[in-house]
C-alpha cells in the first residue's frame, strides 16, 4: 500500500493474543495511535506510526460522544509502506475478533430521525425563514462473519441473520421523499409515513381576477403569499391539506379524453410550472391514493366540493357555508327545490338561506351634471377604454370624465352578470341629467347594455342652456325613485358633479325622509370631479343623507343593516362601495385554488 493511502474496508491487521479488533477513523487527519498497551512489543507506551508500519499489535479506539460501534469504517493513513506487509484480516485462535470483522453491504435502510435545518424561502411575493425536515437512506453493514484467515465470506451479504429479516417498504412520498414505514410488500393499498417538507414540489396557482379585473396570481395561505413556480418546501405533507380546508390538488393530465375516472377537472389555461404540459385539478383522495396521512374524518371533509356560498353573513372565514356535494360534481338542477337550503345558479347545493332571498336589489339613480362648468378641461375621460376616443372627440372635459367613469362602472357590473350566466340584472338604473333644469334620460332600466345607456349621454347637451341647480336635480331624482318604486329595490343616488352650486339642507332631508317613509332608507354617494374648494354642497348632501339613514328604523335599512352607512363623499366613482350588494343574485363563490406539484406528478414514485 502506498503512503497516505486508505486501508481497504475490513482489512485490519491483528496479531495473536488480541481480545478484539475495533475499526475506527482518523478524524484529525493524522496517523492512528494505539491507546492501550501492545504486548508483542513488551511496552506500554503509546505506539505511533512507526509501530504500525512494523506490524505492531494495536487496540484501536476513538473518543466519541456517542456510543462506540465496533465495526465502523476504518480509514487509516500509512499503516504499511511496503507491499509485502499489506494489511489483511487475521484472527487466529484465542481471539474473538471474528464477530467484529465485517464488510459493508450495499443495502439501504431508513434514517427514521428526520434532519431539520433553517432554510430561506425566496418566493415571487415574499421571503421568510422556515424549518425544513428531510429524511435520507443509509447503507447497512453485512452481519455475516468472515472466517479466520479469509478475506470474504461465502454466499450473499446479509444485514440481518434472522430467518425472516425485516425490510421496510421502498416507496417514497412524491412530495417530501419520506419512505413508507410499513413492511416491504405490505398487502394494504395505502402506504404510511410520517411525512416532511415538500422539497420535490412547486406551487401552481389558478389565476383569478382582483377587484379591478386584473389577473391575480397570489395565493394566500395563513400568513404567507405564494406565486406560481414558488418552491413548496415550506409546506409539510401532513399539514398542507388541513391548513387549506376543502381544496383541490393538481396533477399532470393522464388522459385528455377521460376526466371521470377518477373524477377530476381539466385545467384549460396554461399554468406554471411546465405550462406546456396539460394539467387537471384532482381530489384529495386521488392525490393521496397511496400515501394519505390524514385521518378518516379529514378525508371525508376533503372529498367534498370547495365552493362557498356568497352570502354576506358568511364573509368571515370562521363561519363559511360550503357546498355539500362531492368535489367536481356535475351541476345540480335548481328544480325541484331541495328540502333544505338552496341550489345556486351554477349548480352547487348549500344548506343555508338563499342570499337572493336575504337581500333586496337596488334602484340606482345617477344624477349627472351637464352645466357649463363641466366643460372645463381639468378633468378628462379615462384612458384606454373602448369609448375613450369617442369621448375625447366629443366631450374632452369634466363631463367626458364623468361619462367615462360611469362607463367603466357599468361595464364592470355587466361583466359580473355575464360571468354567472344571467340574462339580465336585478338592479334598476335611472339617469338624470341636469344644469339649470333637469330631465330623466333613463327610467328604471333593467335590460339595456352599458353602450346603450351611455349612448343616451353623449354628445354633451345642455338641458336648458347652462347654469346649475342641485335642487332641480334632486327633484327629478326623487321623481324617478317614486315612479320606479319597488318594495324589493332599495333607492340609491349617485350624484356626479363639479360641486359649483348650493343646496338647502331641508330639500335633502325631505327626499331622504320620503324614501324612509316608503320603506327603504336612501343610500347617497356624492362624487366630485371639480376642485375640493367647490365641493361643500356635495359634502352637505352626503352628511344630511347619512344623518337621516342613521335615524331610520332597522327594517328600512334592508341589506345595509349592520354594515357601514352607505352615504359617502369621494372624488372617484371607483370608490363607491357597491361590490357586495350591487348584484343581489345568488352565485357561488369558488375559493382561489392553488396546490403543489412534484416534477413527476402525483403518481411519481422513487
Amino acid at each position: 500500500m502506498k503512503e497516505n493511502a486508505c486501508a481497504p474496508l475490513a482489512r485490519i491487521f491483528a496479531e495473536r493474543n488480541v481480545n478484539f479488533v475495533m475499526q475506527t477513523k482518523d478524524r484529525g487527519g493524522g496517523h492512528i495511535r494505539a491507546l492501550v498497551s501492545v504486548t508483542s512489543h513488551g511496552t506500554s507506551r503509546t505506539h505511533d506510526i512507526f509501530a504500525m508500519r512494523h506490524g505492531g499489535v494495536v487496540r484501536l479506539t476513538v473518543p466519541c460522544a456517542k456510543r462506540i460501534v465496533l465495526f465502523v469504517t476504518a480509514l487509516a493513513r500509512t499503516i504499511f509502506t511496503v507491499s509485502t506487509r499489506m494489511p489483511f484480516t487475521h484472527a487466529p485462535r484465542h481471539t474473538n475478533a471474528r464477530n467484529h470483522v465485517k464488510r459493508r453491504v450495499y443495502a439501504r435502510s431508513i434514517d427514521q430521525a428526520p434532519s431539520e435545518s433553517k432554510t430561506q424561502f425566496a418566493g415571487a411575493h415574499e421571503k421568510f425563514v422556515y424549518t425544513e425536515f428531510t429524511q435520507v437512506s443509509k447503507t447497512l453493514t453485512c452481519e455475516v462473519p468472515i472466517p479466520p484467515g479469509q478475506l470474504s465470506h461465502n454466499g450473499q451479504h446479509q444485514h440481518d441473520l434472522k430467518d425472516k429479516p425485516f425490510h421496510f417498504c421502498n416507496v417514497r412520498c412524491p412530495g417530501c421523499n419520506y419512505f413508507c414505514t410499513l413492511p416491504f410488500g405490505h398487502p394494504q393499498k395505502l402506504h404510511k409515513t410520517s411525512h416532511g417538507s415538500m422539497v420535490e414540489t412547486k406551487w401552481i396557482v389558478e389565476p383569478k381576477k382582483d377587484a379591478s379585473g386584473r389577473p391575480d396570481l397570489v395565493y394566500k395561505l395563513e400568513n404567507h403569499k405564494y406565486g406560481a413556480g414558488d418552491a413548496g418546501a415550506p409546506m409539510l405533507c401532513q399539514m398542507m391539506c388541513s391548513k387549506q380546508g376543502r381544496h383541490a390538488h393538481v396533477d399532470f393530465c393522464c388522459d385528455p379524453n377521460n376526466h371521470t375516472t377518477p373524477a377530476c377537472e381539466h385545467i384549460t389555461t396554461r399554468m406554471q410550472p411546465e405550462p406546456d404540459k396539460p394539467k387537471d385539478w384532482i381530489s384529495h383522495a386521488t392525490y393521496w391514493e397511496r400515501t394519505d396521512p390524514y385521518d378518516p374524518s379529514e378525508q371525508s371533509e376533503f372529498a367534498k366540493c370547495d365552493a362557498l356560498c356568497a352570502g354576506p353573513e358568511h364573509k368571515d372565514d370562521d363561519k363559511p357555508s360550503r357546498c355539500t356535494l362531492p368535489i367536481f360534481h356535475p351541476p345540480q338542477d335548481q328544480t325541484p327545490r331541495p328540502p333544505r337550503g338552496y341550489v345556486s345558479p351554477d349548480g352547487h347545493l348549500f344548506h343555508c338561506v338563499d342570499p337572493s332571498r336575504a337581500q333586496q336589489a337596488y334602484h340606482v339613480v345617477f344624477a349627472i351634471d351637464a352645466s357649463g362648468s363641466m366643460t372645463s378641461r381639468d378633468h378628462r375621460p379615462v384612458a384606454n377604454l373602448p369609448i375613450t376616443s369617442r369621448l375625447v372627440s366629443q366631450c374632452n372635459n369634466r363631463y367626458g370624465a364623468v361619462v367615462s367613469a360611469l362607463y367603466g362602472f357599468l361595464r364592470n357590473r355587466e361583466a359580473v352578470v355575464s360571468s354567472v350566466g344571467l340574462s339580465s340584472r336585478q338592479d334598476a338604473y335611472s339617469i338624470v341629467i341636469f344644469d339649470k333644469k333637469a330631465e330623466i334620460r333613463v327610467q328604471s332600466d333593467l335590460t339595456s347594455t352599458t353602450d346603450e345607456l351611455v349612448n343616451r349621454l353623449i354628445p354633451h347637451r345642455y338641458v336648458s342652456g347652462g347654469g346649475t341647480c342641485f335642487s332641480e336635480a334632486l327633484r327629478k331624482a326623487q321623481q324617478a325613485i317614486e315612479r320606479g318604486w319597488h318594495a324589493e329595490r332599495a333607492p340609491m343616488i349617485v350624484f356626479l358633479s363639479d360641486g359649483e352650486n348650493s343646496i338647502e339642507r331641508k330639500k335633502v332631508e325631505d327626499l331622504c325622509k320620503k324614501c324612509t317613509q316608503l320603506g327603504h332608507a336612501l343610500a347617497f354617494y356624492s362624487i366630485s370631479f371639480g376642485r375640493e374648494s367647490s365641493s361643500s354642497s356635495l359634502r352637505l348632501m352626503k352628511d344630511v343623507a347619512e344623518s337621516v339613514f342613521r335615524s331610520a328604523p332597522m327594517a328600512a335599512r334592508g341589506a345595509m343593516r349592520g354594515e357601514d352607512i352607505p352615504c359617502k363623499y369621494s372624488t372617484a366613482i371607483d370608490s363607491v362601495q357597491l361590490a357586495a350588494t350591487f348584484m343581489s343574485i345568488s352565485e357561488s363563490l369558488p375559493r382561489s385554488r392553488a396546490s403543489v406539484l412534484s416534477k413527476g406528478g402525483v403518481s411519481a414514485r422513487y
